[in-house]
């Protein structure tokens, strides 16, 4: 078997951009799985956490706070 080439930092710069696309990708993948095998899902829309159900029925679930905007390096600490 031969073994791969081993990566420059233009390849991986390459690799490492498209990160998101893949993660997003794979969450729309398992929803849609989620579904198909009658399973339900739980997504958080407008404030709102809602169960989809395999037949397209939405339920609100209940209303939830807003993201709280974090900047980058910027520590934060849960009350306990």
């Amino acid at each position: 078997m031969p073994r791969p080439a081993p990566l420059n930092e233009k390849s991986m710069q390459y690799m490492e951009a498209r990160i998101p696309e893949l993660a997003s990708s794979a969450v729309k993948l398992a929803y849609y799985q989620a579904l198909t095998s009658g399973g339900r899902v739980i997504t958080a829309r407008q404030g709102q956490l809602i169960e989809t159900r395999q037949d397209g029925v939405e339920r609100i679930i209940r209303t939830i706070t807003p993201p709280t905007a974090v900047r980058i390096g910027q520590k934060r600490q849960r009350k306990a």
